[in-house]
């Protein structure tokens, strides 16, 4: 069918200053699915996960659904543009997180990917905007 479909277990250690309030000082685990559907050089994609949020001390954290939808192009057999637009649930029963990601990935071998990409929210609890630079290992 040209469909594709990936599971993905993921672990947040906490390594940000709890008493900056930058982060928890808990574990977070997620479980996340996406799908994705070449046509051509276009590539849609969808994401779905749950995140099990850690609780530190006097504070509850519910645990989340998140999600997003995408659709990338390729450039070259190893550079591919995109955008995703993501939502998330929040852990405090506040306002759902929403943003669009803008992203240029090169592929560096098989199994490495180098990624760069900006971010614009469009909610309370969404950044304003944002930016980074990852790279990925593909087992």
């Amino acid at each position: 069918t040209g469909i594709a479909f990936d599971i993905t277990a993921r672990l947040k250690i906490p390594t940000a200053s709890t008493s900056q309030n930058l982060g928890t000082g808990q574990v977070d685990y997620a479980i996340q699915g996406d799908l994705f559907k070449t046509i051509s050089n276009f590539t849609l994609s969808a994401t779905f996960g749950y995140r099990i949020l850690g609780n530190p001390s006097n504070v509850t954290f519910h645990n989340v659904l998140y999600g997003g939808a995408g659709i990338g192009y390729r450039l070259s057999g190893t550079v591919t543009v995109g955008t995703s637009y993501n939502m998330g649930q929040s852990p405090v029963r506040l306002q759902d997180s929403r943003d669009l990601t803008l992203y240029l990935s090169q592929r560096v071998s098989n199994n490495i990917r180098l990624n760069i990409y900006g971010l614009n929210g469009f909610s309370e609890r969404s950044p304003d905007w944002g930016g980074g630079i990852n790279l990925r290992y593909i087992f």
